[in-house]
């Protein structure tokens, strides 16, 4: 059943008629009702599928699925439940997709945090954030961050958050701080369903302290289901580009890559590029381009 856009009244409909964007939610496939049931999905679908690539390593659709599982298990494990919130700070990389999938399977809320911010930033997001659990890559660019975390202990303390460290050990894609044996915890990990909230998304700070932006399940679906459609390349393969922390990276990146599973999107790490020069894509006379949706327009 496709899409629909409630209808309130005869001047509602009639306008609507009107609106290209409601022939285009017409086209778009039924939702599925939150943001990880899309790797289950897309495991019995296309199991061999390529779901991402990190450091030159690949992850099936299937074996996303199984990470996914076992950080949640890790996660629980940790006291993580419905209506928490983890935060995590990391690059674009599987250790950031597998915990944002874990947590929301556990019926939790996920925090991004940006490797850019400053201690003093950090520690105010994690202040009002309150995480049950703080995830951090200990290095990231040449930035060590356990002084920034030690700066504020008293902080983490007065939320209650345990901190844990998101080593990497050669040829493995997931840091075994998101990986457990299959007796470690119980199997009964899905969320109920109750939190409809999947992350926050703190603004910028310009006009005062920074505020969290709630993001739930359906809005990020939806938003997802638009992009893969009015996108319509098949193959695409996304180059995840942009902190972790932004809307831009977890809704317009990852979670298109997941809802559109079924047109082989892979999800791709940036970490390689170590360094990025905004001249040299407004340099080129093609580097930036507009692309209009003839729907749309």
């Amino acid at each position: 059943m496709p899409l629909r856009l409630p209808l309130s009244d005869g001047k509602t409909r009639s306008m609507a008629q009107n609106n290209p964007l409601v022939a285009l939610l017409d086209d778009l496939p039924t939702p599925l009702s939150r943001i990880e049931d899309y790797v289950v999905h897309w495991a019995r679908v296309r199991p061999r599928g390529v779901a991402c690539v990190d450091r030159g390593l690949s992850l099936t659709f299937a074996e996303l699925a199984q990470c996914v599982e076992r950080a949640a298990r890790r996660l629980a494990s940790d006291g993580v439940g419905e209506g928490d919130c983890v935060a995590v700070l990391a690059p674009p990389s599987v250790d950031y997709l597998v915990s944002f999938l874990a947590t929301a399977t556990l019926g939790a809320t996920w925090l991004g945090l940006n490797p850019k911010y400053t201690a003093h930033e950090l520690q105010h997001l994690i202040g009002d954030a309150k995480p049950r659990l703080v995830l951090v890559r200990p290095e990231i660019a040449g930035r060590d961050y356990r002084g920034d975390f030690n700066s504020f202990e008293d902080t983490l303390r007065a939320t209650g958050a345990r901190l844990r460290w998101l080593t990497q050990e050669p040829r493995c894609i997931v840091s075994p701080a998101l990986s457990c044996g299959d007796d470690e915890v119980a199997r009964q990990t899905r969320t109920l369903g109750v939190n409809i909230i999947a992350a926050l998304v703190y603004t910028s700070g310009t006009t005062g302290a920074p505020k969290a932006a709630q993001l739930t399940h359906e809005g990020l679906i939806r938003a997802a289901l638009v992009r893969a459609h009015v996108w319509n390349v098949d193959p695409l393969r996304l180059i995840h580009n942009v902190p972790i922390n932004h809307v831009g990276g977890l809704g317009d990146l990852t979670c298109t890559a997941l809802v559109a599973g079924e047109r082989r999107y892979s999800w791709r790490s940036s970490q390689r590029r170590r360094r990025f020069q905004p001249s040299q894509v407004t340099r080129s006379p093609t580097g930036i381009k507009r692309r209009q949706c003839s729907k749309c327009v």
